[in-house]
This record gives structure tokens, sequence and C-alpha cells, in this order.
């Protein structure tokens, strides 16, 4: 590594200034002792500023620009990752508020958006005041819906509920029919005798005239008694099949009427028939039903759900109506914003991998060190940083204005003719060099001396007096 001490580089700067003195003379007034001055100062000044050190400040000053662009890019780098990494952050917490929304199957999020169309149009055409109706009879709905279950055989329980209510008619009517079956059963075993004795008679001829027209009357007449005990069995099996269907009836009317309280039968069938049309208004297919009706409907078999998403659901179909419009449209804006967020984020990281060129942050950063050790090796200053560029322009260039000056004077040593013009230019080169170098000693001696205690800087003033 290339060390430089401020004494060193004092002495190369006092014989720049030698060298920019002998040229502040014309060539052919130049004397013999002024010129091995300046070749004494040219072999000092040959001594520091080598090919090898001006390969090295070459080295230097490249590792150094390329050190400059690689940390401008990972500065750059850094600034896109933290804008990434922001708005991450932004997305997360987002998500985290819209997370029941976006935890909702796509089919059920579309249903949500389609009813929020119906929910705006309803309030922007003010509906609530064209479709009062609609909603009265969904309020009728809303309360009469326990009864569904019913609505569909209407006439089946109505009919059951008769029944019930007239159970005690058909107990009787059961009890009257057991007494005359039996009564009919018995005269039936007696015709029975009758009719097999008369038939035992007629095998003596002389009973046969009597006998035989006897036994045929209580043939027919036991036929007559077969035929009653049948209708009456046929009857009592209806009383009992209606009794079947009072017991039935039993439970079903203590169910309606525990929700529609003492009222007749002919009411109950009108309510029944009441509910099916309403269910059929909105609990139909969706190509039957109105805009609003399908919105109720959505309203009403989606509460639990709604309720998970959005919170507590309102019980007003109007306040209704604007709840779901605020919140839905609200995630939707959301997740719009999120999708902004998210193109917003892939555009950065493809200006990353733009800026990097398909290289890695982990490449640049190990690229970053190496320039850096290249930096801080190659060259050791005595300057401040602002000055190190400065004295490695000039052991880049000063190689070339030595070997050209020394030509020069060469020439004038053996009196041969020198161009001005380029005597000129070689003597504001020198001057440049010598004036910056001079500058750059003399600044870090200042700042060398600002920093020194008060005894420091006195115990310098007197060496220097001495």
């Amino acid at each position: 590594m290339n060390q430089f001490t401020l004494p060193q580089l004092r002495d190369i700067a006092d014989c720049l200034s030698l060298l920019a003195g002998t040229f502040q003379t014309k060539p052919f007034y130049l004397r013999a002792k002024q010129i091995r001055q300046a070749d004494k100062a040219l072999i000092s000044g040959d001594a520091l500023f080598s090919q090898k050190l001006c390969q090295d400040a070459r080295q230097w000053k490249s590792a150094r620009e390329g050190l400059s662009i690689l940390q401008k890019k990972l500065v750059i780098l850094q600034e896109k990752q933290n804008e990434i990494d922001e708005l991450v952050q932004k997305m997360d917490a987002f998500k985290i508020t819209t997370k029941a929304w976006f935890e909702l199957e796509e089919s059920e999020r579309l249903k949500f958006i389609q009813n929020t169309k119906r929910a705006n149009n309803f309030i922007s055409n003010q509906n609530d005041k064209l479709e009062a109706h609609i909603l009265h009879r969904y309020k009728r709905y809303t309360v009469l819906k326990d009864l569904i279950p019913y609505s569909e055989n209407a006439s089946y329980l109505c009919e059951t509920i008769f029944h019930y209510e007239n159970r005690e008619k058909y107990e009787g009517n059961i009890q009257k029919l057991e007494e005359k079956v039996g009564k009919a059963s018995v005269r039936l075993k007696t015709v029975q005798r009758g009719f097999w004795i008369a038939i035992l008679f007629c095998i003596f001829v002389m009973t046969i005239p009597i006998c035989f027209p006897f036994a045929i009357s209580l043939w027919r007449r036991k036929r007559e008694i077969e035929t009653q005990i049948a209708n009456h069995e046929e009857t009592l099996r209806r009383e009992n099949k209606r009794l079947v269907a009072a017991d039935e009836g039993s439970v079903i009317a203590q169910e309606i009427r525990e929700i529609m309280g003492n009222v007749s039968l002919e009411l109950i069938r009108e309510i029944l028939i009441e509910v099916k049309e309403l269910r059929s208004e909105f609990l139909g297919p969706d190509r039957t039903a109105s805009s609003t009706a399908l919105l109720l409907n959505f309203m009403d078999t989606n509460k639990a759900k709604l309720k998970d998403v959005f919170g507590e659901v309102p019980e007003e179909p109007l306040d209704f109506f604007y709840w779901l419009y605020e919140n839905v449209n609200k995630y939707q804006n959301t997740e719009s914003h999120i999708l902004e967020l998210e193109e917003k984020k892939n555009k950065l990281i493809d200006s990353q991998k733009q800026l990097i060129k398909g290289y890695s942050k982990e490449m640049l950063v190990s690229s970053i060190e190496k320039l850096q050790d290249v930096v801080d090796n190659s060259l050791h200053f005595p300057f401040a940083n602002e000055n190190n560029s400065f004295f490695v322009d000039l052991c880049i260039d000063m190689p070339q204005i030595l070997s050209q000056i020394r030509e020069v004077l060469f020439y004038v040593s053996r009196n041969h003719p020198v161009d001005l013009n380029y005597w000129s230019v070689l003597k504001l080169k020198i001057q440049s060099f010598s004036n910056t170098l001079s500058l750059c000693v003399l600044d870090s001696e200042i700042s060398n001396y600002v920093d020194r205690s008060p005894l420091e800087r006195f115990d310098s003033l007197r060496d220097k007096a001495v």
C-alpha cells in the first residue's frame, strides 16, 4: 500500500514550485544553475510520481468511481425496498381489516356486489315510496314465516284441525258403531242357527213346504245383517281414520295457534294460503321475483354471513339497504386500493431488477465491499477526503508531465530551439499541479493544527522557530 506523509508531500510541492518557477523564465534565458536545480526537482518528483503509483492511482480512481456508482445504486435499491416494505405493511393492514370479506368465495362476493347494486338502485330511485306495498308484504312475511312449513299442505292441515275439533263426535260415533256391530253380530249368530235348523228339517219330506221358505227367509235376513255389519265396519274404519287425523291435528293446531292465536279454522286456511303466496314471492326463483323482493330475500337468508362480515345487521329494510351499500362499497374500494398497491409494488420490484440488471442485492453488496477494500488499501492519504481525488489526478498525470519537462529541459540545455507555446503550456500545467498539491498539503496542515491542543501548538511553533 502506498503511504504518504505531509513533510514528504511538502517537499514535493516545493520541488514542483521550483519547476514552476523555472518555467517563468524564457527558455533561452535559463542558466545552467536553474537547469541543474530543475533536474534535481525532477529526480525528487520522479521518485514519488512513479509509473507504479500512476497505475495504483488509476486503480484507486476506477474503484472510487465504481464504488460511488454502486453505492448510489444500493441507496436507490434500499429506498425502493423500504417503499416496497411500506406498501406490504399497508396491504397487510388493509387485508386484516377486510379479512372476512376476502375469506368469502368469489361467487358469494359477486352475490353481495349484485345485491349492493340493487340496494343502490332502490335508494337512488326512492323506491321506498314506489314499492311500499312490497315492504309491507315483507313485514307481513317476517311475522308469518314460521308458518312456511305448514303452507304447502294447507288443505290437509286444515282438515286435520277440523277433525281435531270434532274428535269427541268421532269418539261417540265409534262407540255407537261398535255397539251396533256387536248387536248385529249377535243377531247374525241367531239367524245363522235358525237357518241351519231350517235346512236340517228340510231332510224330512213332510216339513219341506214349511222349512224351505223359512230357510230362504233366514238366508236373506242373514245377508242383510252381514251387509249392515260390513257398512258399520266401513263407517267405523272411516271414523277411526278421522280420529287418527284428529290426533295429528292436535299437534298441528297447537303449534299453529301458538303463532296465530285462537283463530277460526277458516282464518287459519286463509293465512296459510297467504303464507304460501308470500313464500313464493320472497323465496321463489329469481326470474319471478322483483328486484326489491330478491334484495329482501337476500337480507333474510344471509343475516348470519352478513353479520360475520360487516357486523350487526339492521332490522329495518331501508336501513339495511343503506348499511349494505356503505359496507360493500367500502370493502370494494379497499380491495381496489390493495390492487393498486400491489401493482405499485410489482413496478418497484421490476425497477429493482432493472437497476441491478439481474444481479442480487448480496452480489451488489459484495462488489461494494471489494471496491471499498481496494479504495482503503491501495493508497493512504494524509488529506481530507475531498482532497484525495485531486492528489490522485496528480499521481495519474504527473509522470507524463515530468517526462515532458525533462525532455524540454534536455533540449534547452543543449541550446536547441523550443516552441514557446509548448513551453507556456508546460508552465501552466506544472504551475497548476504545484498549486493544487500545495493547497492540499496546506489544508491538511491547518486541519492538523486546529485539532491539536494549545500545548502541542506551542511546541510546533517552537520547533519551527528553532
